[in-house]
């Protein structure tokens, strides 16, 4: 039986408290019954929910979460800290530390200052075509804290009608930043495409125009810098520059919940082409949407 759209909300609203709850208690003694309380939940009920939406129990993420940081602070500091790091990860002796280290990492914590670390690889870019389609759409313009409603009203739609594995996608307003507190003033339109639900939704219908977009991957936090750190790679890879038409993003189609260091999304940056290989490129990214439809 599907859920109700006070339930789908609530639940959404409970996993959220949990995660913010384990990203604040990284440096704190944390139980079950903690996590719980944040929710209302019984601490079984908690913890079947949020394994079913994380694929991992509430305790495994906060394990996973203490013992990156602990490899973090290994490669930046001096030896002869292990033991310290892995009582501020929570555990118990050097024995424990060492085999939960080497369980998730496949070495020591001895061995990772003489590792030397890559450089992060960047994300890939993607020059993609969207060609002109309808939507189901929500427009919100006010607090981001409440902008939530409208997102899960339209998910919840889509799962009465049959579909729980359609992700909303949102089209941001470029007056607007991007923004990850409440009391932030935002523009935005939550949607999904028309051909993915044409069941009649309460909803608005939009006509999106057809164009060429950037497709790359970001933590959701992080996109206002990352975006303007892509200027120079758009022009030098794919020859194409941004143009003043608003951005999509969505989540990728896996998981939707992640703790918020992990949050991902996928942002769809408009371009348009600079010279003769540029085009080529759009043409080419035309030709392949026109063979997917």
């Amino acid at each position: 039986m599907p859920l109700s759209l006070f339930a789908y909300r609530r639940q959404n609203g409970n996993m959220r408290r949990v995660t913010n709850k384990i990203a604040a208690s990284l440096d704190e003694d944390v139980t079950l019954e903690d996590l719980a309380a944040a929710t209302n939940l019984s601490p079984a009920h908690m913890v079947r929910q949020y394994s079913r939406l994380c694929g991992e129990s509430p305790m495994q993420t906060l394990r996973r979460l203490r013992l990156q940081r602990a490899f973090d602070l290994i490669g930046k500091g001096p030896y002869g800290r292990f033991t310290a790091i892995g009582f501020a990860a929570g555990y118990g002796s050097s024995a424990a530390f060492t085999h939960a280290f080497r369980k998730q990492f496949g070495i020591a914590p001895s061995d990772v200052p003489s590792i030397i670390r890559p450089e992060p690889v960047p994300q890939p870019l993607e020059l993609v075509y969207l060609p002109e389609r309808t939507v189901w759409k929500f427009d919100y313009e006010g607090l981001y804290a409440q902008n939530g409603w409208y997102k899960a009203h339209l998910v919840w739609q889509c799962t009465l009608a049959g579909r729980d594995d359609l992700f909303s996608w949102r089209i941001n307003d470029r007056d607007h930043p991007f923004s990850e507190r409440g009391a932030n003033r935002v523009k935005l339109t939550h949607f999904v495409p028309e051909s993915e639900l044409p069941t009649p939704l309460d909803a608005d219908r939009l006509t999106l125009p057809g164009g060429h977009y950037v497709v790359t991957e970001t933590v959701f936090n992080e996109r206002t810098g990352f975006v303007a750190a892509l200027v120079d790679r758009i022009r030098d890879e794919l020859d194409c520059r941004f143009i003043d038409r608003p951005s999509l993003e969505r989540e990728p189609a896996e998981r939707c919940w992640r703790v918020p260091q992990e949050r991902r999304v996928l942002m769809y940056l408009p371009v348009e082409p600079l010279n003769a290989r540029g085009r080529a490129l759009c043409q080419r990214a035309e030709a392949a949407a026109r063979r997917k439809s």
